[in-house]
């Protein structure tokens, strides 16, 4: 009797043994599954959802590194580098994820070095970035402007940026200017930069 009782002891006492391992091993899972699913809320970004758009028109800066992209809903998105405001998104951070800069009535984009334009459906100009040379056209010795501003009301029908200059034609056929002039890229008598456009040619 001693013996079966020893035996029967020995053997819940190993069952029960067994039981708390399984249980061990069981909650160790568990935890193991928690932590990783805290890791992944914790540190994973949350990257905005876009609607799906065709995307009708695209510009790379170079080589400052800064890029442009028009969707079909004529909205305008940009992102890269941003210290001079070149992404036109009011603020001087750069920016690795696409972020919004005109909602709507977009059809045309071109960058620069560190100062981008872009046309609206309307016909009107709109420049935003490095302005050291005057290449926005604004008319103004300011520095850089991180707000895309106005640079002609209307009748424009296309656009493109050089490293520090600007150009844009007329639906009249006349060709417009506006910057750095050193090498004369601007087209026109002596080689003086300018802050506003200046008539280059017509019959374009």
């Amino acid at each position: 009797q001693w013996s079966r009782k020893k035996i029967t002891e020995e053997s819940l006492t190993g069952s029960g043994q067994e039981t708390k391992r399984g249980i061990s091993v069981i909650y160790c899972l568990i935890m193991k599954f928690i932590f990783r699913i805290t890791f992944v809320l914790l540190f994973t970004p949350i990257l905005p959802v876009h609607a799906s758009f065709t995307v009708t028109n695209i510009a790379a800066g170079s080589p400052a590194n800064h890029s442009l992209f028009i969707k079909s809903d004529g909205s305008l998105w940009a992102m890269g580098i941003n210290t001079e405001g070149q992404l036109g998104d009011g603020n001087g951070n750069n920016t690795n994820w696409p972020v919004q800069i005109v909602t709507n009535g977009v059809i045309a984009a071109a960058a620069g070095y560190l100062h981008s334009l872009y046309l609206k459906s309307d016909g009107s100009l709109w420049s935003v970035g490095y302005n050291g040379y005057g290449q926005l056209g604004d008319g103004t010795s300011l520095f850089a402007t991180n707000k895309p501003e106005q640079v002609y009301p209307g009748g424009v029908t296309k656009i493109a940026a050089g490293y520090y200059h600007s150009l844009f034609l007329k639906s009249d056929g006349s060709l417009w200017g506006m910057g750095d002039n050193e090498y004369g890229q601007l087209g026109k008598a002596g080689f003086t930069s300018t802050n506003a456009p200046v008539l280059i040619t017509n019959g374009v």
